[in-house]
């Protein structure tokens, strides 16, 4: 978990960095990665008090912002598909092999 959440502000802060002028996922991926970064605060508070201070129901609450750590994550990266929105995909057959079996004879 801590190489996990370590190695994530590089990462985030370039995705910030070398994003694509697009305001409108600028927003949402700093909105995430705020919201990432502010839950590590809950998150190692309610460690501490679950692994030293052996409060109930302090593990628990932990694993709550725990998932809500890999939510935002996810959300962070899933906004990349803002930045394709102006992308489109074609799948061509430029040989003719979709058109089925066709049994070639000789000439």
């Amino acid at each position: 978990m801590i190489a996990y959440l370590v190695a994530t502000l590089p990462w985030t802060l370039g995705c910030l960095a070398l994003s694509p002028p697009n305001p409108r996922a600028l927003k949402y991926r700093r909105m995430f990665a705020g919201l990432f970064f502010a839950t590590l605060v809950p998150l190692v508070y309610f460690f501490i008090q679950h692994k030293v201070h052996k409060i109930p129901g302090a593990y628990t609450t932990y694993a709550f912002f725990e998932w809500a750590l890999i939510l935002f994550d996810v959300a962070f990266d899933a906004v990349t598909a803002l930045d394709f929105e102006g992308f489109e995909i074609t799948v061509k057959d430029i040989k003719g092999i979709s058109r089925g079996y066709v049994r070639r004879l000789p000439k």
